[in-house]
């Protein structure tokens, strides 16, 4: 992951069958997401994605309802459904809870 990190701040970078400053999609999904969002960064594709990354009750309490029928429980969830281990969950339990 920190190699990821690295890697996206030094900047753009220009696709080697591209021209300096063109606004093609190099791939399927980019041109997916150019169809559907088209520039994300400006207000209006700010507006849609805000309500994705809010914290509301009702998107939670769904996100619990979901889990809770599909899996019986969140532990189970995160076991089954996730992949996660004794080890995964207590690693997590150190890098992100407080106290």
């Amino acid at each position: 992951m920190e190699e990821r990190l690295a890697s996206v701040s030094d900047g753009p970078r220009a696709h080697p069958g591209c021209r300096k400053g063109s606004r093609q999609a190099r791939t399927p999904r980019q041109a997916h997401h150019r169809k559907v969002g088209g520039n994300l960064s400006a207000p209006a594709g700010r507006a849609l994605q805000k309500p994705l990354l809010d914290v509301r009750p009702a998107y939670l309490n769904a996100s619990f309802d979901e889990v809770e029928e599909e899996y019986g429980s969140f532990r189970t969830y995160l076991r089954k459904g996730l992949g996660l281990d004794q080890q995964d969950l207590k690693e997590l339990k150190r890098d992100l809870l407080v106290g």
